[in-house]
């Protein structure tokens, strides 16, 4: 969609031949990592949270802590690694999907071409970039599985409760990794 509305109105104005680069700055940026960590919150943050809340308000954490496994190591602590480590995986597929997409949508709707596109985009890509966009991935990952499995984890109730753990959870995520989001692209100016 931005190189839908930027790449026509830059080339007619004599830029497109940075169009690639914005588009590959603003993916890499901002839209790849939150994009990511909003189709992940969505997914699985929901889904870990609900997992343990059900898993809490069932009585299952105390027949752990009675086995004397300790339910942080055991069902939180793989759910944090695990964010740490996907993640970023899913903002570089996000990322590169934008970035490519942006090559289709500008080269079909200008005259752009193909080359010139991907040299636009090799000169707008720095490596700065490509480390706050894992460092955004690896910190939202982290948020996500902390944020989820310990709301998830402190439920009490019932089936009710789940689905309002749930919800808070989604809510929670998404506001705390838009507030690290900030906090991130100011350190990486």
């Amino acid at each position: 969609i931005i190189s839908l509305e930027l790449a026509t109105e830059m080339v007619k104005q004599g830029g497109g031949h940075f169009v690639g680069a914005f588009v590959t700055l603003v993916m890499l940026k901002e839209l790849g990592p939150i994009m990511a960590a909003f189709a992940i919150v969505f997914m699985e943050g929901s889904s870990m949270a609900a997992e343990i809340a059900s898993m809490k308000v069932t009585d299952q954490v105390d027949a752990l802590k009675t086995l004397n496994v300790n339910p942080i190591q055991y069902l939180i602590a793989p759910k944090v690694i695990a964010g740490i480590l996907i993640v970023p995986a899913a903002v570089v597929v996000a990322s590169l999907t934008g970035i490519l997409g942006g090559l289709f949508t500008s080269t079909a709707n200008t005259e752009l071409t193909v080359m010139g596109y991907l040299e636009s985009v090799r000169i707008g890509l720095f490596l700065k970039d490509i480390c706050a966009s894992l460092v955004k991935g690896a910190v939202f990952g982290g948020i996500i599985a902390i944020v989820s499995a310990t709301i998830g984890y402190e439920t009490k109730g019932g089936a009710l409760d789940v689905g309002k753990s749930t919800t808070k959870a989604v809510v929670w995520s998404i506001t705390i990794a838009a507030i690290f989001d900030y906090i991130i692209s100011a350190l990486f100016i």
